[in-house]
């Protein structure tokens, strides 16, 4: 019994040795071929990029005024009076009635607290205040010059007691993806001469193109670097530039 058990255990053994030594060979043929397939492609990674300096064409800005009275009629001609100032400025800016549109009117009635003492005793109860109408204007112009204008001139009417409140314009490119091809083929461009460059000052030569990867397209205001995975799109100013990055990926041979 204790020799056949021996025997057993011996096997075991045997074939726990042999299981290792299999595992450890594979282990060293698979690290052999990595190292192969590293040695056999030797790659470059490079990138190139383009911008192009743009202005500008299209835009819109939004104003709104308010008129406060003490009842409804008061505040309501208060109103008309004021949309007739500023329809005469915009005239006066240029605005076209295709370039113009109207958010509506709005109006709200505050309330104050009023409190009184009788015979010691305070007691409190709410009176209709004045009113408020609101309303806002829109204007969507070509003309970005004329936007930059209507900002500066809208504002100024605060000067004649207008409560008026003007958003800064918001400078757009009508049509960006007409120039996408154009700083395509420069930052293509840019990314091969790079990677020429890198190996020709290597002693090696570039071999066949295996990857390419295009950015997003970064809308930025001059002299600008602020970028995002995501893209952006600065809306602020009216000249801009656009940037974008491609990664090229060679062979070396």
């Amino acid at each position: 019994m204790q020799e056949t058990t021996k025997r057993t255990l011996t096997v075991v053994s045997a074939s726990v040795i042999i299981g290792l030594a299999v595992v450890g060979a594979a282990l060293c043929i698979s690290r052999f071929m990595l190292n192969i397939q590293r040695v056999s492609e030797k790659t470059i990674v490079v990138k190139g990029v383009a911008t192009k300096e743009i202005n500008s064409d299209m835009g819109s800005i939004s104003f709104t005024v308010r008129c406060k009275g003490k009842n409804i009629t008061e505040t309501f001609e208060q109103l008309k009076k004021t949309d007739e100032i500023v329809k005469a400025k915009l005239d006066e800016i240029g605005a076209t009635a295709e370039e113009l549109s109207s958010g509506g009117v709005n109006h709200t009635q505050e309330t104050k607290v009023v409190t009184t003492k009788v015979n010691g005793t305070e007691t409190s109860r709410s009176e209709q205040g004045h009113y408020t109408y609101m309303k806002s204007y829109y204007m969507r112009s070509k003309d970005v010059a004329k936007l930059a204008k209507a900002e500066t001139e809208l504002f100024a009417l605060a000067a004649q007691g207008i409560d008026i409140e003007v958003c800064h314009p918001q400078y757009y490119i009508e049509n960006p993806e007409k120039y996408k091809l154009e700083l395509l083929d420069e930052a293509t461009k840019a990314a091969r001469t790079r990677a020429e460059s890198m190996t020709a000052h290597c002693g090696a030569k570039l071999g066949q193109l295996i990857e390419a990867r295009q950015g997003i397209i970064q809308i930025m205001k001059p002299a600008s670097e602020s970028t995002s995975d995501y893209g952006t799109y600065d809306t602020d100013s009216i000249p801009k530039v656009m940037r974008l990055v491609v990664t090229l990926q060679f062979r070396i041979e």
